[in-house]
């Protein structure tokens, strides 16, 4: 019983994983990497679709004025039922892409390195959990999400974030997930930079 149970979960792991990969796209380049100069949240790419929202009250008002404001609600209603799925669709796609967010790193920094100097600071800081991964590399334990720091070879590191399998699955609204990870990923760049400092001459957020 309990190897049927194994089985299931990790088929449901594997379908999962495949479908997250296969919506993140391609690496992205090492001359994008990026240095973070504060702890405030990576910028939110979604925050400007999200005014699209003020055509709602606007045709409310539109019926109004012209006397029709059943016919106005129905088209207000439709309007709204397609932003709803139109931009959370685009947030499910970018909250994926942040997995393949490079940020800058000095060269010849280890895993072990970054586990010993980081350990202090993510938790007396922020009171975050911390533990090493699978792999050997420092994960982060907030409330909602973890992240996995992962050390890439072209002198780089990107913020793998995740959930459990179960809440990825039962999981509705994209936004508020990409709005949590942009916040925490913020602050883990930051201050892995500030620890880890490199040149200001690459892209800064």
């Amino acid at each position: 019983m309990a190897k049927n149970k194994q089985k299931q979960k990790g088929l449901l792991e594997s379908v999962h994983d495949g479908y997250i990969r296969g919506s993140m796209g391609g690496e992205e380049d090492t001359s994008q990497a990026r240095i973070v100069t504060s702890p405030e949240p990576l910028p939110d790419e979604i925050k400007k679709f999200r005014k699209l929202y003020i055509l709602v009250p606007l045709s409310l008002v539109i019926g109004l004025i012209k006397g029709d404001f059943t016919g106005w609600l129905a088209i207000a209603a439709f309007i709204l039922l397609c932003l709803v799925c139109l931009i959370d669709t685009y947030a499910d796609h970018k909250v994926r892409r942040l997995r393949r967010m490079k940020f800058k790193l000095p060269a010849n920094v280890t895993a072990d390195e970054l586990f010993i100097k980081m350990q202090p600071v993510f938790i007396s800081k922020y009171n975050w959990g911390i533990e090493r991964g699978d792999n050997g590399e420092l994960t982060i334990l907030d409330k909602k999400y973890k992240y996995d720091v992962n050390l890439e070879e072209d002198g780089t590191f990107v913020i793998w974030w995740r959930m459990s399998v179960a809440k990825a699955f039962l999981s509705t609204r994209h936004y508020p997930i990409y709005k949590n990870a942009i916040a925490t990923m913020g602050i883990i760049a930051y201050e892995i930079q500030q620890v880890f400092p490199v040149g200001v001459e690459n892209e800064s957020c």
